[in-house]
């Protein structure tokens, strides 16, 4: 290169010489020559520096190819992120715009909620002074209900002593007019035993004197006849002994007034409580019918309960007032052990 650079200097003062010394056809001529001989000894040097030159240039070019062609692919993956960040830039910006739209909307709901609260504390403040006078309110009714409360513990006091002796006398009452009713009824038994007695004409002063008496303590008059209810548990021929020992036997029911008078005798002895009495009828099985034990005669009222007498496997041959509120009848066998009524006439036979 530094070669080249001489050659041409070289040839340049020539030239410049001879501009100023040789005359123009000379000069001409010898700047012909000159720059043919000049060029004939720098063309193989500047052919082999533009050869090198080429080379080195061919060199940078692949270079810059190389580099050009990185730098395409670092473009393209920089377009691709700078797209990427330019919609990611987007949503921020549509997100930022949102959060600033809800921040605006937040902010006018605080100044409301703020004017708001105001008011509420505002309220809360009425409020609290309206509860302490309705707690001082509520003091004083509590003091008035308590006294209250203790007006109402001595009036329920006094009530309930009212009521028991409201029950004790309503009691009293009861047992009195049952015992009015109960001597209503035996005055009213006794005058018609009486009517009957002095209408046939057959009874002495003496049988007067026993039906005036009634009946001996523990028995029940009823119709000029005593009754007699055991609470004991014997079977038929056991009651029988019992009844005659009292110059009795087991009662004998021929009437509904009888049946109805039985009944309300076992209500008070018996309460809620049904148990089964032997009464005094007999199954005659060679004559197929039911008769009272005592006198053989036929039975003429009955109360018989639904199915019976049914006889069951040919062994129930004695009457019995079942164990039902009804106190309808049933037959039944007589070795059963049961409760049994004695009957008694008023006036002796």
């Amino acid at each position: 290169m530094a070669t080249i650079y001489i050659v041409l200097l070289v040839l340049l003062v020539n030239t410049s010489y001879q501009q100023n010394i040789i005359p123009d056809h000379k000069r001409r001529q010898c700047n012909a020559l000159q720059s043919s001989e000049v060029m004939e000894k720098a063309l193989p040097e500047i052919r082999r520096y533009f050869q090198s030159e080429l080379q080195s240039s061919r060199r940078k070019r692949e270079e810059i190819k190389s580099f050009l062609s990185g730098t395409n692919d670092s473009l393209q993956v920089f377009k691709t992120k700078l797209e990427t960040y330019r919609g990611h830039n987007n949503e921020m910006k549509a997100s930022l715009g949102a959060i600033t739209a809800e921040l605006e909307i937040n902010r006018r709901y605080k100044q409301k909620t703020n004017v708001s609260l105001g008011v509420i504390q505002s309220e809360l403040e009425t409020s609290r002074k309206q509860i302490v006078g309705m707690n001082v309110s509520f003091e004083l009714f509590q003091a008035e209900l308590e006294t209250s409360r203790q007006l109402q513990m001595e009036m329920n006091s006094s009530l309930e002593v009212s009521r028991r002796q409201n029950e004790e006398m309503k009691a009293s009452l009861d047992v009195i007019q049952s015992e009015l009713e109960q001597r209503r009824r035996q005055n009213e038994e006794m005058k018609d035993s009486l009517a009957v007695v002095q209408a046939e004409s057959k009874i002495t002063r003496e049988h007067l004197r026993l039906v005036i008496r009634g009946c001996e303590l523990a028995w029940v008059h009823h119709g000029g006849y005593c009754y007699l209810f055991v609470r004991t548990h014997l079977n038929f021929e056991e009651a029988k002994v019992r009844c005659q020992h009292h110059n009795a036997y087991v009662a004998e029911v021929r009437s509904e007034n009888e049946q109805h008078f039985i009944m309300t005798e076992l209500k008070k002895i018996d309460g809620y409580k049904f148990p089964s009495y032997y009464l005094g009828g007999y199954y005659n099985r060679a004559e197929n019918e039911w008769i009272w034990e005592r006198t053989g005669e036929t039975i003429g009222y009955t109360r018989w309960a639904p199915g019976e007498p049914n006889d069951f496997r040919r062994q129930e041959d004695c009457l019995f007032m079942r164990s039902r509120r009804d106190r309808l009848w049933i037959d039944a066998q007589c070795r059963v052990k049961s409760y049994f009524i004695c009957m008694k006439s008023l006036i002796p036979s």
